[in-house]
């Protein structure tokens, strides 16, 4: 799990404009980082990491403009080895408060079209790196 090359597989979109801020050291929990948006900007923390099964974040965001409220938002990934491929259980839990509560639909529907771009993306980057190295496993991404 590496933050810092992020922006090797996950191009920059409307919702995503990239991980920056990322604090000094080795990634471990405890690790924070900022991403910008805008909607937002998201205060991240890795809160665990298992290697090479789970990973776990908290990035509460902070909306634009402030008197929107902010979005609680915990990632919670499971990574099951297989023979040729990575199984990956992702679960997201967002909770909501202030007036942003009263546009949920209009929320669920953006983080739904970014988590279909981000895992386009990383199958891409397996199938790029299988190419390259002929061995690499692919991910099977789950929500």
């Amino acid at each position: 799990m590496e933050l810092r090359e992020y922006d090797r597989w996950l191009p920059r979109s409307a919702a995503f404009k990239g991980t920056t801020e990322i604090s000094a050291g080795p990634i471990a929990v405890g690790t924070t980082y900022v991403e910008r948006g805008p909607l937002g900007i998201r205060h991240g923390r890795l809160t665990e990491l298992e290697r090479p099964t789970r990973l776990n974040f908290e990035q509460p965001m902070t909306m634009r403009p402030r008197l929107f409220g902010v979005i609680g938002i915990r990632v919670f990934h499971t990574l099951t080895p297989g023979i040729d491929s990575v199984h990956l259980l992702r679960r997201i839990e967002l909770s909501p408060q202030g007036l942003v509560k009263l546009a949920v639909p209009l929320v669920l529907n953006t983080f739904r079209a970014e988590n279909e771009r981000s895992q386009f993306c990383r199958n891409l980057q397996k199938e790029k790196l299988r190419s390259d190295r002929g061995a690499a496993k692919l991910i099977h991404f789950h929500e």
